[in-house]
């Protein structure tokens, strides 16, 4: 089950960064590559590290969602074994009534029997 939780979580980071990326690029007009292919090395840096720290900030939020999605997961997981202890008692508990009933009933016809 964890394993599952995990699969989700890393699915829908992998979605959310791929929608982001894919809807910052539709809204980018088509550019020239001849001003890249001609500027240094050194100015395409800066426009880097300030891509890095602006994805950093766009997943620093998705990654506080993941880890609170996590918990809830974890949590309902939780609940979940509960829920089944719970019934496995309630079914045990329900058997022993029963059998509790046909005893009476077997006690309750036996001296119906010996009133006759």
């Amino acid at each position: 089950m964890a394993f599952v939780g995990s699969l989700l979580a890393a699915s829908l980071g992998v979605v959310a960064w791929w929608w982001s990326f894919s809807a910052d690029t539709a809204k980018m007009p088509p550019s020239d590559p001849a001003p890249l292919a001609r500027a240094a090395p050194e100015a395409v840096v800066p426009s880097a590290v300030a891509l890095r720290s602006e994805l950093s900030q766009q997943f620093q939020p998705m990654a506080r969602d993941l880890a609170a999605l996590s918990q809830t997961v974890e949590q309902l997981k939780a609940r979940q074994e509960q829920l089944i202890r719970d019934n496995e008692t309630l079914a045990s508990q329900l058997m022993a009534s029963r059998e509790e009933s046909e005893r009476n009933n077997g006690i309750i016809f036996e001296i119906k029997a010996d009133q006759m």
